[in-house]
């Protein structure tokens, strides 16, 4: 019973430390493999430098070339400038090269305008950093439409190139520094964007109808017509505030009897613009406030 016992435990003992040495023998060279592959990591070959990119990569690269520019026209009554987005493709020169010929070719909104002579041409572009300067033909000047009209013509030029990334943009004509286009606003330095032209200023006429509004109040609807502050963001847009975008706060509400007034203050890009409401129904809690007028803030006002 004894050697019985004995003879499978003696006959399995070498091979146990056979094992054993078959076993660190294998880590042993795995572990000195490891070692070397950490300390000189294998070359790329050769043919991997003009191997085709992934398709990954080519739709990243074409993605980049792409996007979306914000094209900005006067409207018909020449109040203010109103954005419209297209697609674009192409080098950075060549998206500021289609930009102006989008602008000239006009608007998609039968109530906007382009105020580019069809003649003007684009001679240059010219850009460092953030800066761009672009060179027009003498035809850029042949457009007559007084102060206002001038303002809104370098205004969609500036403001469309700005969308483009650029914040700073130097207009020249057949090369050279014009001190105007026509007399009124300075060109002479790089220009940035114009929150001011984005927005309608002056006396707002009323909407329509204002009794039919009272009446529907009356009922329980457009309740936000009661709030100055919800008026300036609601009938604000169609003047050009962006309440995504913009800061509203009301600065001062009265409701003396014979002059309800209320005036909003709108942080709109770089500016502060001054809102003034007024109830046309007359005073109470109970009529409506409507926007009377727009204007850019005064320093500290």
């Amino acid at each position: 019973m004894d050697n019985f016992t004995k003879r499978p435990y003696g006959s399995l003992l070498p091979r146990s430390i056979l094992l054993f040495t078959l076993l660190a023998l294998v880590s042993a060279i795995a572990l000195s493999g490891c070692s070397v592959s950490q300390a000189t990591p294998p070359s790329p070959p050769a043919e991997s430098a003009a191997s085709p990119a992934p398709d990954s990569q080519v739709k990243a690269a074409t993605a980049a070339a792409e996007t979306t520019v914000r094209l900005f026209f006067p409207d018909q009554e020449l109040q203010r400038l109103i954005k419209e987005e297209r697609p674009l493709s192409g080098s950075a020169g060549e998206k500021v090269r289609q930009t102006f010929e989008l602008l000239k070719g006009g608007p998609q909104n039968g109530q906007l305008t382009t105020l580019i002579p069809a003649k003007a041409r684009l001679l240059g572009v010219t850009s460092k950093d953030t800066q761009l300067e672009v060179n027009l033909s003498q035809e850029i000047r042949q457009s007559n439409v007084g102060s206002t009209g001038e303002a809104l013509l370098i205004g969609s030029l500036v403001n469309s190139f700005s969308s483009l990334g650029y914040t700073g943009v130097q207009l020249t004509v057949e090369g050279q520094k014009v001190e105007t286009l026509a007399g009124h606003l300075d060109i002479s330095r790089p220009l940035a964007f114009f929150d001011e032209l984005t927005i309608r200023q002056g006396p707002i006429p009323p909407p329509d109808k204002i009794s039919d509004i009272e009446r529907d109040v009356r009922q329980g609807h457009q309740q936000w017509r009661l709030d100055p502050l919800e008026v300036t963001r609601v009938d604000g847009i169609a003047l050009g505030f962006e309440p995504e975008k913009d800061c509203f706060s009301l600065i001062s509400q009265a409701e003396a009897a014979d002059k309800p007034v209320a005036k909003v203050r709108v942080r709109h890009g770089k500016l502060d613009f001054l809102v003034e409401l007024t109830k046309p129904a007359g005073a109470g809690k109970e009529h409506i406030w409507v926007i009377r007028s727009v204007a850019t803030a005064p320093p500290g006002a």
